[in-house]
């Protein structure tokens, strides 16, 4: 319901592992809910890190992404935010706790320059800042006082999504000199422990993903001086709809957005298959006992997604689609900046597509820092250098509303896409509210037909003794959960689709074994029936029809479903 983006469940694992407990994010990602993953936690008692090497370190899939640009000011790729404080704070106290907050990560060893205490962030102050920085001698970071406001600029060699909210909570503990929280490994020795990373598994996986023919993007990329920017806002009560409809989906908030970028690129590029290149934040766990939780630095993986581009699908198709191109993608696309240089086919994306989360998050339950997003930070690129994508599109929740830009040079009908992929999106989130149907699995569709035919052959009945006192009320109410939160449980079916409600009745007796019929549009299609054989000895019959479960499918989820009822 909180629409768990990536970085959000970094900051999740983060969180759990200073408490002792033991996760991981595909834990987090499989099990979205406190008490799935009640189910799986780990105690990591006193959380001791495992001994890795220091020193040089090979680069990184995208460190070497980022020199290959060869851009004319590398200097000059940084990100910045304003922070508004919500305590008086003064240059030589932040200047102290810069110090030491670089200490803690070696990505910033170069340390920052003297903060500058300025009457106004005027976007030639702010350009200056963001302009001034040497990821080879330092400094490689700046920071400016101005009043109340604190804007901070870090090379992007040193920080991603992942690596601010690591630094304020750094930062904000050395102001009020408290310890820092626990250290992680840090990039260096992640960088030395993956260097040789390079998964021959998933080779025949990426041959494919960038193997064409492939439509093409009519954009130049350009200079980033050049750089034309569209936005589209949702309201605050549509992206709390946003942030609803990805699980009511069963889908990622990201997932979400490049559907309705597929449905937006159709009318412009025609039908095919176009490539868009995504992001990932790159911590993915491929070293069994690293810990990069709270480390800074940037570990994004960058990553091909092939989108088909089909006029005849409707929107419910398309976002299956997606959802099945972005599912099939191994380790969420890690594997394919180590093995890039390699792979005998070469595509390059002309579409880069990245889901920043939710930023109003950087400082949540902060005593000191609260995002600005009123202060401009200036350009985050130099205006000589190169742009990378001759679209890109960037998307973040700021002030509780989704922001969508689409960055591009010259007169490309960018805005026309952006509008159609802001309809696209509020058809989604309208869409989500309804039940929604998936066209049947081929063996779905073989029970469908077998129960217009001999109905009984698609049912079957499942008996169990229960030994002992039962609280029938609380049994009842633990099954009635379990439905809830298993769509399949609530599901209905015509010849064709399968549609998810969001709520059924269950059927339940305790004087009578239920009967086996069914009636697949109306549901649901369980029934469950108690009877007490003797004072402290029941029988629990469950009648399911076989649109529903099968096979190891029936015999893993009724596992799962008993145990939940426990």
């Amino acid at each position: 319901e909180r629409g768990g983006d990536s970085i959000l469940v970094i900051h999740v694992l983060s969180k759990a592992r200073q408490a002792g407990l033991k996760l991981s994010v595909r834990q987090i990602f499989e099990n979205p809910t406190i008490a799935e993953l009640a189910e799986l936690v780990g105690d990591s008692g006193t959380m001791e890190l495992i001994a890795l090497p220091d020193g040089p370190a090979p680069p990184t899939p995208i460190q070497k992404w980022f020199f290959d640009q060869n851009l004319s000011e590398p200097n000059f790729y940084n990100q910045a935010f304003a922070f508004t404080l919500k305590r008086s704070v003064n240059a030589e106290e932040l200047n102290a706790a810069l110090a030491t907050v670089a200490s803690r990560h070696d990505v910033l060893k170069l340390g920052f320059a003297p903060v500058e205490t300025l009457d106004a962030l005027t976007e030639e102050a702010v350009f200056s800042l963001q302009s001034s920085l040497d990821y080879t001698n330092g400094p490689i970071g700046r920071v400016a006082l101005s009043g109340d406001t604190l804007l901070v600029v870090l090379h992007h060699l040193a920080t991603d999504g992942v690596s601010w909210r690591v630094f304020l909570e750094d930062l904000e503990a050395a102001l009020l000199q408290r310890p820092l929280p626990a250290a992680t490994h840090t990039f260096g020795q992640w960088a030395n422990a993956v260097g040789g990373y390079a998964p021959e598994s998933e080779r025949t996986y990426w041959e494919q993903a960038v193997s064409g023919p492939f439509l093409t993007c009519p954009v130049e990329a350009g200079l980033e001086s050049d750089t034309s920017t569209h936005s589209i806002n949702l309201t605050e009560a549509e992206t709390q709809a946003f942030l609803k409809a990805a699980p009511a989906f069963g889908v990622r908030p990201d997932t979400l957005l490049l559907a309705a970028l597929n449905r937006a690129l159709g009318p412009w590029l025609g039908d095919g298959r176009v490539l868009v290149e995504t992001e990932s934040h790159g911590r993915e766990e491929i070293v069994p006992g690293i810990d990069v939780s709270r480390t800074m630095g940037w570990f994004t993986a960058i990553y091909p997604v092939a989108l088909f581009l089909d006029s005849n699908q409707d929107l419910l198709s398309s976002l299956t689609a997606t959802k099945a191109a972005l599912e099939t993608v191994p380790n969420r696309g890690i594997g394919y900046g180590a093995l890039k240089d390699s792979l005998s086919a070469t595509t390059n994306a002309s579409i880069l597509f990245n889901f920043l989360g939710q930023l109003d998050g950087l400082c949540a339950g902060s005593e000191l820092f609260a995002l600005s997003t009123d202060v401009p930070t200036g350009p985050w690129h130099g205006p000589t250098n190169s742009r990378s994508h001759g679209l890109d599109i960037l998307a973040a929740i700021k002030q509780e509303r989704l922001e969508v830009a689409f960055g591009f040079v010259g007169d490309a009908p960018i805005p026309a896409l952006a509008e159609r992929f802001a309809q696209a999106l509020r058809e989604l989130l309208t869409a989500s509210e309804k039940p929604i149907p998936y066209p049947l699995s081929p063996m779905q569709k073989l029970f469908a037909s077998v129960h217009s035919t001999r109905p009984e052959l698609a049912v079957e009945q499942w008996k169990f003794a229960l030994n002992g006192l039962v609280d029938t009320v609380r049994l009842r109410k633990a099954w009635e959960q379990v439905v809830q939160r298993h769509g399949i449980l609530r599901s209905t079916f015509t010849t064709e689709t399968q549609s998810v409600q969001p709520e059924v009745s269950l059927p339940w007796s305790e004087s009578e074994i239920p009967d086996t019929s069914f009636d697949l549009e109306t549901g649901p299609l369980m029934k469950l029936g108690l009877i007490r054989e003797a004072e402290d000895c029941y029988t629990l019959y469950w009648n399911i029809h076989h649109l529903l479960l099968n096979g190891l499918v029936d015999t893993v989820r009724l596992r799962k479903a008993w145990e939940q009822v426990v």
